[in-house]
């Protein structure tokens, strides 16, 4: 260290320097060595700053000769500087075994969290990257991060998730099923809080998607939440699935578990109807392959982006095509058309696009009854995909499904029987309105009766007298399951439809325009036995669109670059990002996997992924 300090160091002072080539010269090494009793003896410490005027300091040769008889000459026998290895960060970096951990941690929550590779750690630029940041850091290899680190990260998260769960009265849980990059079947659950937790991923292995496989995967999780707490299991609405509850209703009849299935599926169901309908198909038909030719082909593009440039008063929106795994798709694909009419009839006479565009494709573009159809039909669905995108997202809306079916009811008929321009004939309308029958008996079941009932923008005011009963009957079970006064419970009940007691009162009343239901019953009928029934209720969720969206997560972390993950691993990164996304406090941007659909080029029609879930 004295070598590189005398002849290397840029930043030790001059003085010090001055020293060490005075010890040096009169033969001190001896003293130098015992000088390091004062501290480390490794090549880590340095010299500390020495006050010029010390008497500590030795004199250098010619200070003596110049100065022979100077009373306060130091002695010839100089002494050696002072050593500490308390300001060793002044000359170079270093970090404690806590630091370094810390730095893991924050680093291997950064890699899962944001979907990255394991390996790039062993990249030479990152490297590069990190060593010029902080040199002392070294990177973990992979194989630390896919296993010690990944598991570290995965219990403290998860250990975030139980406290939820237990500090949670009441709970409802999500469960969907998805088949994976390498065409595994998983099973994901989602805990609401009311605020949604990812819970667990479950792998059928080679056990098949029956009833039975389905309800003993479902039970795991039920058991390990504990019964008494879930207040209701939201599913998609396949058969197996429908078989699976009444299984675990039958099981678990004590505790009083709602069932019922995602109001999205089903609404996007109702699309899917109106889509199979035969002169609508035609025109979606018509639709779609307008947008893959113009898609196809890069001449066509370019001419269409050109029209939309050429047209500066058009709002600007990619043609989009439609995709059944996504909630609306017609909605989106027959919008995208619409808003790019003027630019599609411009791109249809442009001299450069006639080799290119199909005679089919520039008829239909220039045919004034196709667009007056097209809008027709998007007209129709519209109020459809409007309830799916209201009610898909991450708050409570349960008590609003009754709402979205009669609103629907309404509008189809102004639709379909009272409008001078019918887009279907009367077979077509007859038919149409038994399914949507069909779909709302799926649809609604006594849990969306009680919270109807109990939200105090609707009280129950637009149901019939048996959905009324059927939602009456559930709060009662519900005031037996969570163990409260029932007595007490009917009685505060009747208060709060007659508008008695403190519901009475004014300022409790014009509370539920600025606030949610749920907060509502806990800030302003929070000391009540019914404001708990009410939160426990109101707290669920009326889609598993929050499955969905762990779906997602999965899928841009088990992609097709990284389809060397095993289930569990890929399942605990999984978890990681999602949880971290969810838990964070801050209003989050969407993860990579809920970008919006600006850029989806793809058809159903051709692409396996689009069957996967």
């Amino acid at each position: 260290m004295a070598k590189h300090l005398r002849k290397e160091c840029r930043t030790c002072p001059k003085k010090v320097i001055d020293q060490l080539n005075s010890m040096y010269a009169t033969n001190t090494r001896e003293e130098l060595n015992q000088s390091s009793d004062h501290g480390s003896t490794d090549n880590s410490f340095v010299v500390e700053e020495v006050d010029v005027n010390s008497s500590s300091i030795p004199s250098t040769p010619d200070d003596s000769t110049e100065n022979p008889n100077r009373s306060d000459q130091i002695s010839s026998t100089p002494k050696s500087p002072k050593f500490s290895s308390n300001s060793m960060s002044k000359f170079y970096d270093s970090m404690t075994e806590k630091e370094e951990k810390n730095l893991n941690n924050l680093l291997a929550l950064a890699i899962y969290s944001s979907g990255t590779p394991f390996s790039i750690t062993e990249n030479t630029y990152w490297q590069k990257f990190f060593n010029a940041i902080r040199p002392s850091f070294k990177l973990p290899p992979r194989r630390k991060i896919s296993n010690i680190l990944l598991d570290s990260t995965y219990e403290k998260v998860k250990g975030q998730v139980d406290e939820k769960i237990i500090s949670a009265r009441t709970v409802g849980m999500q469960c969907d099923s998805w088949s994976n990059i390498r065409n595994e079947c998983i099973m994901n659950f989602i805990v609401t809080t009311p605020t949604p937790v990812f819970f667990k991923t479950l792998t059928t292995s080679s056990a098949s998607k029956s009833a039975i496989n389905c309800s003993r995967k479902m039970m795991e999780v039920i058991e390990a939440i504990g019964p008494q707490k879930i207040m209701g299991i939201c599913t998609d609405n396949e058969p197996v699935m429908r078989c699976t509850w009444e299984i675990l209703d039958e099981q678990y009849e004590e505790q009083s578990i709602s069932f019922y299935g995602c109001t999205a599926h089903i609404l996007n169901l109702l699309v899917k109807d109106i889509a199979n309908i035969p002169s609508v198909s035609e025109c979606v038909q018509n639709s779609t392959s307008i947008i893959k030719e113009i898609k196809k082909s890069h001449v066509l593009s370019a001419l269409f982006v050109q029209a939309q440039n050429q047209n500066s008063n058009n709002e600007k929106c990619t043609l989009k095509l439609p995709i059944k795994t996504r909630f609306g798709y017609l909605l989106h694909c027959l919008e995208s058309l619409l808003k790019n009419k003027n630019n599609l009839e411009l791109l249809a006479v442009m001299p450069d696009a006639q080799k290119y565009l199909s005679i089919a494709t520039r008829n239909n573009i220039l045919n004034n009854e196709y667009w007056i159809r097209v809008t027709k039909i998007n007209e129709l669905i519209k109020p459809i995909g409007q309830w799916i995108f209201y009610l898909e997202g991450d708050d409570p809306k349960i008590s609003q499904v009754t709402e979205a079916f009669g609103e629907l009811s309404q509008h189809f008929i102004n639709e379909l029987e009272n409008s001078n321009l019918r887009v279907l004939n009367s077979t077509d309308i007859n038919n149409f309105l038994t399914n949507f029958r069909n779909r709302r008996v799926m649809a609604l079941k006594p849990i969306h009766y009680a919270a109807n009932l109990l939200d105090p923008n609707y009280k129950g005011a637009n149901l019939t007298i048996d959905q009324e009963a059927e939602g009456y009957d559930l709060i009662s079970k519900a005031s037996k399951k969570l163990d409260l006064d029932y007595n007490r419970v009917m009685a505060e009940y009747s208060d709060y439809v007659g508008n008695d007691g403190i519901w009475s009162k004014d300022h409790i009343k014009q509370a539920i325009t600025v606030i949610s239901p749920v907060k509502w019953w806990q800030v302003w009928c929070g000391k009540t036995q019914l404001s708990k029934i009410s939160v426990a209720i109101l707290g669920l969720r009326p889609t598993s669109s929050a499955t969905e969206r762990s779906f997602s997560t999965h899928g841009w972390i088990h992609s097709s670059k990284r389809n060397r993950l095993t289930v569990e691993r890929a399942g605990k990164v999984t978890y990681i990002a999602h949880n971290v996304r969810l838990l964070d406090n801050k209003k989050t941007k969407k993860i990579q996997g809920d970008a919006d659909d600006d850029d989806d080029e793809s058809y159903d029609e051709t692409s396996d992924d689009n069957e996967t879930r």
